[in-house]
């Protein structure tokens, strides 16, 4: 997957750059421009598995991720009950409720500052899904702003929260 869709020529690649420019766009009409995440993470829930194995908040000591980030998954699979994400309402509130989303739908929502995570799947589905990020250009700018030079790098592969490392303007 991640060798397809580096590649410029790749179908994928286009059809990503494509989903980005139209759909993602039209969701965020009075943005003159978005800071999406260069490319998208793909999440595999298979069976009797965790995807992600801690519940946490992107945006905590571990993770790092800037304020403002707003979280999007596009499902290519059924997802619900154990095999979804579940996540909290808004900060804090313990009110931990699955995503049930089916393929074409699009979630958006804030696991910057909502602790999230996976349970043991207990369906017989495989989860598959895009998770990607993006943030507005006030909220990239306030970052840049707030980190100066002391640019934070993501947890797992310790690219900087920068366009052109982590991020891409549309």
């Amino acid at each position: 997957f991640y060798q397809e869709i580096k590649n410029l020529k790749s179908r994928l690649r286009n059809t990503w750059e494509f989903f980005i420019s139209t759909e993602i766009r039209n969701h965020f009409p009075n943005e003159k421009s978005l800071i999406i995440q260069k490319l998208p993470n793909i999440r595999i829930h298979i069976p009797g598995s965790k995807a992600i194995n801690r519940w946490h908040c992107d945006s905590d000591k571990d993770h790092r991720h800037p304020l403002g980030e707003i979280n999007c998954i596009l499902p290519l699979t059924e997802m619900y009950g154990s095999n979804s994400v579940w996540r909290e309402s808004k900060p804090n509130l313990g009110d931990f409720k699955d995503f049930e989303l089916s393929l074409g739908d699009l979630a958006f929502w804030n696991g910057n500052t909502c602790i999230h995570g996976n349970k043991v799947n207990k369906t017989d589905i495989t989860r598959v899904s895009f998770d990607f990020r993006l943030l507005s250009k006030k909220d990239y700018d306030n970052m840049l702003e707030n980190q100066g030079s002391n640019q934070i790098t993501t947890a797992t592969m310790k690219t900087k929260f920068l366009i052109g490392s982590y991020y891409r303007e549309f």
